[in-house]
């Protein structure tokens, strides 16, 4: 192979790369147009849902790379320090492509254990973010195992992967909904939300809402229309599971035991810990993952202590959180702000709230109780605009 082409094969592979990191299409472009241009690839690049082109007329070459699957944090931060370096010209066509083969064949930083024991903490923290009564809690803690179990072995499910998600929220609705109708559980939304947050697309929606208000129509549809479908393949799960449960009970036994107060705190610093082990989070990055996932939180409840609606709050939650996870990258050599983009959107705004509500206007509110439609939606757009307002004014594009 030429330098050349080799080259232009490297700008083009960074580029799909950098679509399984989550990265905004323009960000993506832009990058390409930079490292592009430090290799002498001369000519259009563009971003497509399934990978990158680059055409160089002069050459009379085009070379396609499809798109990874999306990558943990570890992958992300291991493409984004290559693209650093690349933009440097720090590394040859040669080397880049080696080290991009390396990112993709990486082992998890964090074994199976240690992944699942991170899914069980996530659940778990979700559900204490909710101040939930001890019922819920224990119900909760229970059922984690099954989403653990099934996310930890998602690669062995080959083509059957598409209906993981179903199988899910139907076991996990299923023993909810009898222990509703029982009346055991008071709020099972403080079950259900937990379980299948990390079986929706939040992150995926937010980008697409970013790339849509840039302008990147094809992947930001793209990215929509699959992460709209992922809600609606478990709100088909719960509603299966709902449909075969017995009628609740019309009245329920005494309130449930309450939790010490402060214990929203806990499940935060619990989520913070098992985000890092389920996701293969850098161990270098895990104080500043720490760090920006308790501020986000903290801003957007102590403001939901002084503004009664939750939207404002959420805006600016995320806001600060991005802004955080960018001043934390530029200037205290912490991760890429792109590897805590997840982790904010799930405890400012878990995916399985939108899942919620799609699943209460088909089951009258039979698992999401009250669940106010319209306040759920308008909840996650403020957060997908707080965090757009982020990376507005610092820039992500440098993360």
């Amino acid at each position: 192979m030429s330098t050349v082409e080799e080259n232009q094969r490297f700008v083009t592979r960074l580029g799909a790369s950098l679509m399984a990191t989550i990265a905004p299409s323009p960000t993506v472009d832009q990058t390409l147009a930079e490292v592009g241009e430090k290799y002498g690839v001369r000519g259009q690049s563009a971003v497509l849902p399934r990978g990158a082109i680059t055409i160089d007329r002069a050459a009379g070459s085009v070379v396609f790379e499809k798109k990874p699957r999306e990558y943990r944090l570890d992958q992300t931060e291991a493409v984004l320090d290559l693209v650093g370096r690349a933009g440097a010209g720090e590394v040859t066509a040669g080397q880049g492509l080696a080290r991009l083969d390396e990112i993709d064949a990486m082992r998890p930083s964090v074994g199976a254990a240690g992944r699942f024991l991170g899914i069980v903490l996530i659940i778990v923290g979700l559900c204490l973010n909710q101040n939930p009564g001890l019922h819920e809690l224990i119900v909760a803690a229970a059922l984690s195992v099954v989403t653990a179990a099934v996310s930890t072995s998602l690669s062995h499910w080959g083509s059957l992967s598409l209906f993981s998600s179903t199988f899910v929220a139907f076991v996990a609705t299923l023993p909810v909904a009898v222990l509703t109708s029982a009346g055991y559980l008071h709020v099972p939304a403080q079950v259900i939300v937990p379980l299948l947050a990390l079986f929706t697309q939040g992150a995926a929606l937010t980008i697409a809402i970013l790339e849509i208000s840039m302008g990147a129509m094809q992947t930001g549809v793209n990215r929509l229309i699959g992460s709209i479908l992922q809600l609606f393949l478990l709100a088909f799960g719960i509603i299966v599971a709902v449909s075969i449960a017995p009628t609740p009970h019309p009245t329920l036994t005494g309130a449930d035991a309450e939790l010490p107060i402060g214990i929203r705190f806990a499940g935060v610093l619990l989520y913070a810990i098992g985000a890092c082990l389920a996701f293969c989070a850098p161990r270098a990055a895990f104080g500043w993952l720490f760090l920006v996932i308790v501020v986000s939180w903290a801003v957007q409840a102590g403001l939901a202590e002084v503004v009664p609606n939750g939207y404002a709050p959420s805006f600016v939650g995320a806001l600060v959180g991005v802004a955080v996870a960018e001043l934390v990258h530029r200037y205290l050599s912490g991760p890429a702000a792109l590897v805590s983009l997840n982790q904010i959107f799930r405890i400012l705004a878990p995916g399985g709230l939108t899942l919620l509500g799609v699943t209460s206007a088909t089951t009258h509110g039979s698992i999401g109780g009250t669940a106010d439609i319209g306040h759920l939606v308008f909840t996650f757009i403020a957060v997908a605009l707080g965090m757009a307002a982020g990376h507005v004014l610092t820039d992500l594009r440098t993360a």
